[in-house]
């Protein structure tokens, strides 16, 4: 089953080659909206039973998801906006017969960057696969928030982020891309934890795929 699943991608991905490498493009003053999603996210969902109750857990770290909007002044560069979540948790605790009453906790940390894309190869109107580098500095947001039978409390704080790395961007039409990237994001500490830490550098791998619209030039 595996051998037939790789074989069919790589045989739709040759299609997909044949039918780009046909076509011409054009991205100078041209938009775009993708979507993101990560390559090596770490999820975790359970149930355990202790004494205080049963703990449930939902629970994803490193990079999970991004909406980004594109802009592209010239060919060879573009300006983006985006926002995503790099972490994201819940516990539920349910009391049982030795204790009283419950408690939820959620936390989700979301960095919104402003960065440039630099097609560094210079591409012409034929060239459908389009290395770049990138780079993106903006918020970190961090936010948490807790309940139990007496105390509710929440807090929200920001850090400065940045991220950078290295992408392919691949045309498929004047509509439609997808691509790959691969980089690290960086961040000042949080005063207080957020999911238990102050930090989340780290490597970030993700695909993307994009809608282009606006006139060709």
């Amino acid at each position: 089953m595996k051998k037939i699943i790789c074989i069919t991608v790589v045989m739709l991905s040759i299609v997909v080659l044949q039918v780009a490498q046909a076509q011409t493009y054009s991205l100078a003053h041209r938009s775009s909206i993708e979507i993101s999603l990560g390559v090596w996210n770490e999820s975790k969902a359970g149930n355990q039973i202790s004494t205080g109750g049963i703990v449930s857990n939902a629970k994803t770290n490193g990079f999970a998801g991004e909406f980004s909007y594109s802009y592209w002044p010239q060919e060879n560069f573009a300006l983006n906006i985006s926002a995503g979540v790099i972490s994201a948790e819940a516990t539920a605790t349910t009391p049982n017969i030795f204790t009283a009453g419950s408690s939820q906790r959620a936390s989700t940390v979301t960095p919104i960057l402003f960065g440039v894309k630099y097609y560094f190869l210079e591409p012409t109107p034929t060239s459908f696969a389009r290395p770049y580098l990138s780079g993106a500095i903006g918020p970190t947001l961090g936010f948490e928030a807790s309940n139990n039978l007496f105390v509710q409390e929440a807090h929200s704080e920001s850090a400065l982020g940045g991220r950078f790395g290295v992408g392919v961007d691949v045309l498929l039409g004047q509509s439609f891309k997808f691509g790959a990237s691969a980089g690290y994001f960086l961040m000042t500490d949080f005063k207080q934890s957020v999911g238990a830490r102050t930090n989340y550098n780290g490597p970030a791998f993700a695909f993307n795929v994009g809608f282009i619209f606006g006139s060709p030039d």
